[in-house]
């Protein structure tokens, strides 16, 4: 069952490998309710891997605790936890609207549309797209395509939002004012809050406690 006033987070021992390169071994984290964690390495220490066994994309090989809001989600699938993913290279679907783009976790939850249209709305108001609702992805800027990216993952209320180096493809001055934005809208949405990242200067601005 889960407990409301459980930890976002709990990994005990996390072990992954790829044969026999071992990529994360015995990791143990902890992650409070509504914490904005990051993830500070070098590329190829196993930063985004964590994170990805974290969403479900990939099974842990071993793990004494994976525990997401107090739920056991080892063996889980991605759809059926309670997180969402913001990628490095937004992973938006070019031939939908930006509506469209925003509802898609919406609809394969079976969510109503004219609740779904709401909630995109409003998530467009909250990033400072309104009225870009029936744009096409080719149409927006780097940084309103992250803005739909980030719109589209918390649209869906998850208790946790994943960022695998979430300002990695923007340049610098977008990088640094996105990083703002997305602080603040950590604080307003109140969601726990996991990201990685190779920049020390990203992590120290955006995060409550590095890792």
């Amino acid at each position: 069952m889960t407990n409301d006033t459980s930890p976002a987070l709990v990994v005990v021992d996390l072990v992954h490998r790829y044969g026999s390169l071992v990529a994360i071994d015995h990791v143990s984290l902890t992650v409070g309710d509504g914490e904005f964690v990051t993830i500070l390495g070098p590329s190829g220490s196993g930063k985004t891997t964590f994170l990805r066994v974290i969403g479900g994309f990939e099974d842990a090989s071993e793990a004494a605790t994976l525990e997401i809001a107090g739920t056991d989600v080892r063996g889980l699938p991605a759809n059926h936890r309670p997180v969402a993913t913001v990628f490095q290279q937004y992973a938006l679907f070019p031939h939908m609207s930006v509506g469209e783009n925003i509802e898609y976790g919406m609809k394969l939850r079976k969510i109503q549309p004219v609740e779904r249209r709401k909630r995109a709305e409003a998530a467009l108001d909250l990033m400072r797209l309104t009225g870009k609702y029936d744009r096409r992805i080719n149409q927006l800027s780097g940084g309103e395509r992250q803005r739909v990216a980030f719109a589209r993952a918390f649209v869906i209320e998850p208790r946790m939002l994943l960022l695998d180096e979430p300002m990695g493809a923007l340049d610098e001055k977008l990088r640094r004012d996105m990083q703002v934005e997305v602080r603040n809208l950590q604080r307003t949405l109140g969601t726990t809050f996991l990201q990685v990242t190779h920049s020390q200067e990203e992590a120290l601005t955006m995060s409550d406690r590095i890792v």
